[in-house]
């Protein structure tokens, strides 16, 4: 996160603990359909509040990302104890909320879930993985979504990367607003080649009215939320539309070796 702790994301968080040896419980044929059939039935009514997706790099000083050298808006370097860095690939998410008579409120709540993934084909690099191809889901102790603090600002990252062998899917479900002015469904999809390749993904945005912010916040904190929902997303019947994309970036070697030469003319 930008502006406070990272609750879901860290050394502490299992899901990023992977193993990629191991034989998950769960494949998936594509990326694709959500399901809520209560939330999929409601009108998305139009309203004030606006979300900013990648205009600006917001991680700059804040939170975990003071002291990291940034490399491109999207990415980020974090040194950490062994002496080496962690490879933060980030997007920046902007949101303003605003009551009935068009004044800016505060953010109460962004909650988050996430979901771990690899290629069923070990071969698979971003370069080559498809909206098609069978991905297999990392199991986790939970599917729920958790508090995940209230910002303007946030700028959702997948850091700490362990030894993995494989190209490496990760992504987040948010749900961020307010009673008062409700707010925005979104999802963010961070991809990583062993080789530290990354791409950075912000999609199916909806924005919610405060009637549908209040039946989210109910559905994703009932009791049998995290076994209705164990396998599938929170919204039904998305389009997939991508709303921001970092592309494909080059290896950290690389990027660093094109900073210092923009920096040299």
């Amino acid at each position: 996160m930008a502006d406070v702790g990272n609750k879901m994301i860290g050394p502490e968080n299992k899901a990023l603990h992977r193993d990629a040896t191991g034989d998950p419980a769960q494949d998936y044929t594509e990326f694709g359909l959500l399901s809520n059939k209560n939330l999929g039935l409601l009108v998305l009514d139009k309203n004030k509040n606006t979300i900013d997706i990648d205009k600006r790099d917001v991680s700059i000083g804040q939170a975990r990302y003071r002291n990291a050298t940034h490399i491109t808006k999207n990415l980020a370097v974090k040194p950490n104890y062994t002496g080496g860095g962690d490879l933060m690939n980030h997007t920046n998410i902007e949101i303003h909320l605003f009551d009935d008579k068009g004044r800016e409120r505060p953010m109460a709540a962004r909650y988050i879930r996430d979901w771990a993934y690899y290629p069923q084909d070990p071969k698979k690099t971003i370069a080559t993985l498809g909206p098609g191809d069978a991905l297999t889901l990392v199991p986790s102790d939970s599917r729920r979504f958790f508090y995940d603090g209230a910002s303007t600002t946030d700028a959702p990252a997948q850091q700490n990367i362990y030894k993995d062998t494989r190209t490496y899917v990760y992504m987040q479900e948010f749900v961020a607003g307010s009673p008062q002015t409700g707010g925005f469904y979104y999802q963010v999809l961070l991809q990583l080649d062993p080789d530290a390749t990354s791409r950075v993904r912000v999609r199916n945005t909806v924005p919610l009215s405060p009637r549908e912010y209040q039946t989210a916040v109910k559905i994703i904190n009932s009791p049998g939320f995290g076994k209705e929902y164990a396998n599938k997303f929170l919204f039904d019947n998305l389009p997939n539309t991508t709303q921001s994309d970092s592309g494909i970036d080059s290896t950290i070697p690389n990027l660093v070796k094109q900073k210092k030469e923009r920096k040299g003319k």
